[in-house]
């Protein structure tokens, strides 16, 4: 009991240690000037300090993901930074590490030496081939991290252990809220512990269990519930356009693209997922490897379930379930399939290789070697800590020597807030032609700090947190140019160019008041 005591006390001295020390390089870091995503990221998570952020992650689509936990998580740390985009990234990691750390000590606590041991290598392994993964506050990235602990933790109440269920549905509902790509893998993990809970009633959890997850549900969902009645209907958009008949990728680039992500973590050439169309390998090995790994999980699965190793039975089901369905998403997915939105299939490939290598190694007499197993999983977690705060000490240095965008972006929200105190503007609409819309995010996302009340377009709209709806109150318009518009607006009577350099021209016009 003494020895336990003093293993949670290390640990909670190692977790405080942890993020002392990212929070102090956070908040001495200089001011950085994201672009694109970052900067949606960052304005989403500003607004959650103004008290009024209901809306998750905007998508390309015409909804936003279901909910907007994420930015809520990443507040504290972003508000101790001092606003400071380094802050995002140290929440980020700490969010990230918690997760990957969590799933490791339940994959041991509950699921033996051999599980433990294989999962967390090759979640270990899929992570550091990505390091900048780990302190990027972006959704697809969270999203996908996040996903690890939930498939472990439906593991583990599936297999008798209750508390296990509160976790579960805390995970669950940051992940989905985050991206909702990951419905099928959150899904599955929910309908294999409810499965486990009908088939054996004796595991069926305490009231006091059920209070606890009912409670973790009202918190975590209520804002995305006051949204869609208070006459928003996020909800109401998302569930409109799952059920719409969309043209999807075609089967043969769908199965490409899912082969490629589930073998991500041994794959050549896997990097961060940026966003971009997937480029998937066309060799047919791939492919065949990727089935091969489906039938090996189901292959464990049986030998699982008749070897009576009740954890690893019900990972190994699920994960197959997951493995399976995850082909048919792929294939829903309409207007191209991207990086980033197969990425959590490349968390799923990489637990489906632990499992499958846990398979001989439980047959050898590895449990025996338990204790000494255990630093081991904790130096991979702190290996995982390690390089992320190690991304975090060189965004320190970069903020330190600025990148040509930290000018750019520093001198384009110049002009504009010149632009603005020159005309005594109270409303500034902001008008983005979609070839420079990375840099106008930048921009709108500094002015947004410096408190300026800004209205954007309608069809932008949705991927600004925090601006207002434009109307007759509106009395000055700026345009963000990056081709032919340029000349139109400079054409309007009492036009201003504020900026027409490094491809970009913005201008302003004032609007009667």
């Amino acid at each position: 009991m003494a020895e336990s005591f003093r293993v949670r006390v290390a640990c909670a001295v190692a977790v405080v240690a942890f993020l002392a020390v990212v929070l102090l390089i956070a908040r001495r870091s200089a001011p950085m000037f994201p672009v694109s995503d970052e900067a949606v990221t960052e304005l989403a998570t500003l607004n959650v300090l103004h008290g009024r952020q209901l809306l998750g992650p905007y998508s390309r689509y015409p909804w936003h993901h279901p909910g907007p936990a994420l930015f809520y998580l990443l507040a504290p740390f972003y508000g101790i930074s001092g606003w400071r985009a380094t802050g995002l990234a140290a929440g980020a990691l700490s969010i990230g590490v918690f997760g990957v750390g969590l799933a490791t000590w339940v994959l041991f606590r509950r699921g033996g030496a051999a599980l433990a041991l294989a999962v967390a290598s090759t979640m270990t392994l899929l992570l550091a081939r990505v390091p900048g993964v780990l302190v990027s506050p972006w959704n697809p990235h969270a999203a996908a991290i996040l996903a690890m602990p939930v498939a472990i933790l439906s593991a583990a109440a599936a297999a008798g252990w209750p508390a296990a269920i509160p976790l579960l549905a805390g995970f669950g509902s940051i992940v989905v809220q985050t991206h909702v790509a990951t419905l099928p893998h959150v899904a599955i993990a929910v309908g294999v512990t409810l499965a486990a809970l009908v088939l054996a009633p004796a595991i069926a959890p305490p009231s006091r269990i059920a209070k606890q997850t009912a409670a973790i549900l009202l918190v975590l969902w209520l804002l995305p519930l006051i949204e869609q009645v208070s006459g928003g209907g996020n909800m109401g958009r998302l569930l409109g356009f799952a059920m719409t008949p969309q043209p999807g990728a075609g089967l043969s680039v769908a199965i490409h693209a899912w082969a490629d992500a589930l073998l991500s973590v041994f794959r050549p050439g896997f990097g961060v997922p940026l966003g971009l169309l997937a480029t998937p390998d066309p060799a047919r090995w791939v492919v065949l490897a990727a089935f091969g790994e489906v039938l090996l999980l189901a292959a464990v699965a049986i030998w699982a379930r008749t070897s009576g190793r009740s954890m690893h039975r019900w990972i190994a089901t699920q994960l197959l379930a997951t493995s399976v369905v995850s082909l048919w998403a792929v294939s829903r997915i309409p207007d191209g399939v991207h990086d980033h939105e197969v990425f959590w299939i490349a968390v799923v490939g990489a637990l489906n290789a632990g499992v499958i290598i846990a398979w001989p190694l439980a047959l050898t007499n590895v449990e025996q070697w338990r204790a000494a197993l255990a630093p081991i999983l904790v130096l991979l977690v702190a290996g995982l800590a390690a390089a992320g705060g190690n991304e975090v000490v060189r965004m320190d240095a970069r903020s330190h020597s600025p990148s040509f965008n930290d000018r750019l972006i520093r001198n384009l929200t110049g002009a504009v807030d010149a632009e603005i105190t020159r005309t005594g503007s109270r409303k500034t609409t902001v008008l983005i032609d979609q070839r420079v819309w990375p840099a106008a995010a930048g921009v709108v996302l500094q002015l947004r700090k410096a408190g300026r009340t800004l209205a954007v377009e309608p069809d932008l709209a949705h991927m600004f947190s925090g601006t207002v709806a434009a109307d007759g109150s509106v009395d000055l318009e700026v345009s963000f140019c990056g081709g032919p518009c340029h000349e139109q607006q400079s054409a309007r009577p009492g036009n201003v160019v504020i900026w027409l350099a490094d491809g970009i021209a913005v201008d302003a016009v004032a609007k009667a008041r």
